[in-house]
C-alpha cells in the first residue's frame, strides 16, 4: 500500500495559523487589487484623456472658426492694443490658455496666461512657432493641446491663428483617480481582514486550537505510532471506506490504494453493527480468523484493530496450556490431598480395608479418565478436558467424558473453535448446576465431520432466549458474550453450534467439517 511519508524530524514552529491566513489573504487581495487597479487606472486615464481631448478639439474649432477672430485680424484700422484686447476676450470666452493670431500684413496679436506659454508658441521676432496642424507641448511641466489654422473672412484669407488648451497630465489623472478610489480600497482591505479573522476562528475550532506546527507534529507521532503497531489498524469512515491503514492491515487486506471500499476488502466486517463496541470478536477474513476490536467514533465511522487468531493462539498457547495444566494439577493435588487425609485417617483407625478401597477407587477414576481421553489426539482438547474434570471434583460435580470420544489432530482454526466451544459449554453447565448435578461430554466422528456435545441435567435455557445471540443471557448485565463468540468462531471454521432440550438434559453441540 502506498504509505504517506512519515516526518522524521520535528517541524519548526513558524507563524501562527492566524498570521499565515492573514498574510496569505492580504497578499492575494493586494495582488488582485494591484492587477485590477492598474488595469482600471490605465483604462480610466485613457478614457478621460480621450474624452478631454475631444472636448479640447471642439473648443479649438469653436475659437478658430469663429467669424469674429478672422474679422478682427483683417481689420486694418485697429491698433495693436485693440487687437490684444480682442485676443484677451476671445481667449477667455473660449477657455483657452493661449490665443495668437497673425494677419496677412504681418501684424501679430496674442494673449497668454503665462509668459512661458507665449515664448513656447511665439518666436523672438514675433513669428509663429506652431501655426498649422495640431499636437501637444509641455510647458513648465504642464501639457497643452494646440491647434493652428489659416483663417478666412468671406472669400479672402484673414491670416493664421494658434490656440492652446491645458490638458491633464497622466500622473495628475492617476493621483486624482487614486484619491477617489482610496476609500473603496480601504473598505475592501477591512472586509478582507474581517473575513480572515472569521475564517481563522472557524478553522481554529475545527482544528481543536492546534497550530500548523502542532498538527504536523501530531501527524508525525501518529505515523510513527502506527508503524510500530504489529496488529492491523484501519480507520473506516461513515461511508464504509477504509481511509487509514497501517502496514500490517494493508498486507492482510491486500490494499493497493486508499481510500478503499470495506465491502470489497472485508465484506464480513460490514455485517457487524458499526455503532456497537466489540472486543476480540472472531471474524473470518480471506480463509483466516481474525480477532477484531471495533470502536465507534464520535464523528462517524469506526476504528478497527485486528490480529490473526492463529498467531495470537500460537503466542498464547504456552501460557494457556501451562495455566490449564497448573489448574488441573492444583485441582488434582487438592483431590489427592483430600484422599490422602482420608487414607491416613483410615490407617490410624486400623481400617486398612477402607483405605485400600479409597486408593483403588482413585486408581479406577484415573484409569477411567485416561481411557476416556485415549482417543483424543488433539493435545489442547485433552488438556482442557483433564482440567475440567479436576475442576468438577472441586465443585462437587460429576464430569464424565465418553470413552468412545475421538478427536483427531485438527487444523489450528478448527482446534481453536473446538477448545473454545467445549470450554464455554462446560463452564456454562457448571454455572447452571451450582453444587449438584452431572455433566457429560461426547465427541466423535459423524458423516459430516466432527460432532461435540456437552449435556447437563440442570434447569435448561429459558424459553425464548437465544444463548448464541450477543448480549442475550439470563446471567445479568455484562454477560452473554461467550457463546456469541463461540458461534462466530464456529462459523469462521465452517461449522455451526446448536442447543436443545432432551428430556431432563440440556444439550449444547458443535458440528465441524473436517475438510473445512
Amino acid at each position: 500500500m502506498p504509505q504517506a511519508p512519515l516526518l522524521t524530524t520535528p517541524p519548526r514552529r513558524g507563524r501562527s495559523l492566524r498570521a499565515e491566513l492573514t498574510l496569505w489573504q492580504l497578499g492575494s487581495l493586494l495582488l488582485v487589487i494591484a492587477a485590477l487597479g492598474i488595469g482600471t487606472l490605465l483604462f480610466t486615464e485613457y478614457y478621460v484623456r480621450t474624452q478631454f481631448l475631444e472636448i479640447r478639439k471642439a473648443q479649438a474649432e469653436s475659437v478658430l472658426y469663429g467669424s469674429d477672430l478672422a474679422l478682427g485680424l483683417q481689420d486694418s484700422g485697429a491698433d495693436e492694443q485693440t487687437r490684444d484686447e480682442w485676443m484677451n476676450r476671445w481667449r477667455e470666452q473660449g477657455g483657452a490658455a493661449l490665443l495668437a493670431g497673425w494677419n496677412e500684413r504681418g501684424q501679430m496679436a496674442f494673449d497668454a496666461l503665462t509668459p512661458e506659454l507665449a515664448q513656447a508658441f511665439i518666436g523672438t521676432r514675433g513669428e509663429p512657432l506652431f501655426a498649422d496642424g495640431e499636437g501637444f507641448r509641455t510647458v513648465a511641466g504642464q501639457p497643452y493641446y494646440w491647434r493652428g489654422e489659416r483663417l478666412v473672412a468671406g472669400q479672402h484669407s484673414a491670416g493664421r491663428a494658434v490656440v492652446a488648451f491645458p490638458v491633464p497630465s497622466r500622473t495628475g489623472l492617476l493621483r486624482a483617480i487614486l484619491r477617489r478610489s482610496l476609500p473603496l480600497l480601504l473598505g475592501v482591505l477591512a472586509l478582507a481582514l474581517l473575513g480572515s479573522f472569521l475564517l481563522w476562528r472557524r478553522l481554529r475550532r475545527t482544528l481543536l486550537d492546534l497550530e500548523p506546527a502542532d498538527i504536523a507534529a501530531l501527524t508525525m507521532r501518529q505515523g510513527q505510532l502506527l508503524s510500530t503497531v504489529t496488529d492491523g489498524v484501519v480507520l473506516v469512515d461513515e461511508a464504509g471506506r477504509v481511509t487509514v491503514a497501517n502496514a500490517p492491515a494493508a498486507a492482510a487486506l491486500r490494499l493497493s490504494k486508499l481510500p478503499a471500499s470495506l465491502k470489497q476488502v472485508w465484506p464480513e466486517l460490514t455485517q457487524l453493527a458499526p455503532d456497537e463496541e466489540l472486543r476480540r470478536w472472531p471474524l473470518p477474513q480471506a480463509g483466516r480468523v481474525m480477532l477484531v476490536n471495533l470502536m465507534p467514533l464520535a464523528g462517524g465511522g469506526h476504528l478497527v484493530t485486528f490480529t490473526d487468531r492463529e498467531e495470537a493462539t500460537r503466542l498464547a498457547e504456552q501460557l494457556t496450556e501451562t495455566r490449564r495444566f497448573v489448574d488441573a494439577a492444583r485441582a488434582r493435588a487438592h483431590e489427592y490431598g483430600n484422599r490422602l487425609h482420608i487414607i491416613a485417617g483410615f490407617l490410624q483407625l486400623g481400617r486398612s480395608a477402607e483405605a485400600l478401597k479409597v486408593i483403588q477407587d482413585e486408581l479406577d477414576a484415573e484409569a477411567g479418565l485416561h481411557q476416556a481421553l485415549a482417543g483424543i489426539a488433539e493435545p489442547r482438547v485433552a488438556a482442557l478436558l483433564a482440567g475440567k474434570v479436576a475442576r468438577a471434583h472441586e465443585l462437587h460435580l460429576t464430569l464424565s467424558v465418553s470413552p468412545e470420544s475421538v478427536v483427531p489432530r485438527l487444523p489450528p482454526v478448527q482446534a481453536d473453535a473446538l477448545v473454545t466451544a467445549l470450554g464455554n459449554f462446560i463452564e456454562n453447565a457448571f454455572e447452571a448446576l451450582g453444587h449438584a448435578g452431572e455433566v457429560r461430554v461426547d465427541i466423535g466422528r459423524d458423516p459430516d465431520g466432527l460432532s461435540a456435545e456437552v449435556r447437563d441435567n440442570g434447569s435448561g435455557v429459558p424459553t425464548g432466549l437465544n444463548p448464541f445471540a450477543r448480549g442475550q443471557t439470563s446471567k445479568g448485565a455484562g454477560r452473554g458474550q461467550g457463546l456469541a463468540g463461540v458461534a462466530a468462531l464456529a462459523r469462521a471454521a465452517g461449522g455451526e453450534v446448536w442447543h436443545e432440550r432432551q428430556g431432563e438434559w440440556t444439550v449444547f453441540g458443535l458440528n465441524l467439517p473436517l475438510d473445512a
